[in-house]
């Protein structure tokens, strides 16, 4: 993939199209984005696959530019089964993106986000609050998904440490997830 002017290319290209269908092959395209191919259903997270992240203003996007560039560019990846967008912040819901993706997602929101999604044909949208669980049908087979309530890792120095104190940082939200095989 050919780096804008000012952002250098991404270390390594995945190859999804050598991915198989009968295991959890995973990717990092750059910050929060990771393509999933989950037994032949194609998961991608926060998607941020542009020069910029921000808004959209006219024909630009204004916000931060990235540091490196995206791993894959939209028309590098497979249609896109199922989104996961883990909260509202411009570098994780950037709509420039999500309009860019390939194929008709269904997508999975944090509470109270759905309303930010650009205007495009998704297969389904639902909103989860933290312990929610949803079962999102795709035509690759259904998958369930579990919002999980940040939890912070403890972050603990050797001076800390020998006083007995752990000093909390910021967590951030997880999903897991298993796929059945079928309709619902």
């Amino acid at each position: 993939m050919m780096a804008d002017r000012g952002v250098p290319p991404a270390p390594h290209t995945p190859t999804p199209g050598d991915w198989s269908d009968n295991a959890i092959t995973l990717a990092w395209l750059g910050h929060a984005t990771v393509l999933i191919n989950f037994y032949g259903v194609w998961i991608l997270t926060d998607p941020a696959l542009f020069r910029r992240i921000g808004v959209d203003v006219w024909f630009r996007s204004i916000g931060p530019l990235r540091l490196v560039s995206c791993a894959l560019a939209p028309s590098q990846l497979p249609d896109i089964d199922l989104v996961l967008v883990s909260h509202a912040h411009f570098d994780h819901l950037d709509t420039p993106s999500l309009a860019a993706l390939r194929g008709r997602p269904a997508a999975v929101m944090a509470s109270t986000t759905s309303d930010l999604l650009p205007r495009r044909h998704y297969a389904s949208v639902r909103e989860l609050r933290w312990t929610e669980e949803a079962r999102i049908d795709t035509p690759r087979g259904d998958v369930e998904v579990r919002a999980l309530r940040p939890r912070p890792p403890q972050i603990v120095s050797a001076e800390r440490r020998a006083a007995g104190r752990t000093h909390p940082a910021r967590g951030r939200g997880l999903v897991e997830g298993s796929r059945t095989t079928g309709g619902a």
